[in-house]
């Protein structure tokens, strides 16, 4: 498939070599969505330079890209960030765009009309991977307004995994479930993922004009309930 890049621009101080965890997000058409992700991010009580943002904003014809230099520009100092625009019409190969970029020691895949539920979750989740360095990644739980049987879906933002464990491992083009087959494969892996009980994500679902909710619309176990917004 062959892929037009239009822009890469990298803000923050400078591109770091390493950092603690690789934030990707993988943004199309959120214009309303998208500032609100970012800001649970950047509200996290974190340490200096222990995370990048990358966000992968594929084929946008809305105003996402503004949103988020806009977003972003309240940022402090420390922290670097990524804006690459591509034309690949796959959530996965944006993901794995996101991939080729990351630095991190562990990767978290957050959907930019997503966010993250507490201002600790990601110095929660990550004093369990340093605690235990034998830890391939963690899983923990997550809360949705949208539909029923939450158990029975495999969503790779779910996990933070360590970089080296990912490996070569890439999501498939096809849409949607392209993160189910992902962490399908990643878990044929010999791995030690530690399950946590706590929620630390917000997943937005439906979103209107998402694949996610078009493809459950009609199911049965499917509530009609309206996207919320994070609360502030």
């Amino acid at each position: 498939m062959e892929v037009e890049k239009q822009l890469i621009i990298l803000f923050g101080e400078i591109k770091m070599k390493n950092c603690d965890l690789s934030i990707i997000i993988p943004c199309y058409n959120l214009e309303d969505y998208i500032e609100n992700c970012i800001e649970s991010i950047l509200s996290q009580d974190i340490r200096r330079n222990s995370c990048e943002i990358i966000f992968i904003c594929d084929s946008c014809t809305d105003t996402t890209v503004e949103k988020i230099k806009s977003a972003m520009s309240f940022a402090p100092k420390d922290w670097t960030w990524t804006i690459e625009i591509v034309n690949y019409r796959s959530p996965g190969l944006t993901r794995n765009k996101g991939l080729d970029l990351a630095v991190g020691k562990y990767v978290w895949f957050v959907d930019g009309d997503d966010w993250l539920i507490n201002n600790n979750a990601i110095k929660e989740l990550m004093a369990k991977l340093w605690k235990d360095p034998t830890l391939d990644g963690v899983r923990f739980h997550f809360q949705s307004q949208g539909y029923e049987n939450l158990g029975m879906h495999l969503s790779v933002w779910q996990y933070i995994f360590k970089r080296n464990f990912i490996g070569d491992l890439r999501f498939i083009e096809k849409t949607p479930r392209e993160d189910d087959e992902f962490i399908k494969q990643i878990m044929k892996k010999k791995h030690n993922i530690l399950r946590l009980h706590g929620y630390f994500y917000h997943y937005n679902h439906p979103r209107e004009g998402s694949i996610m909710a078009t493809e459950l619309a009609s199911r049965p176990s499917v509530k009609n309930k309206q996207p919320r917004q994070r609360p502030r």
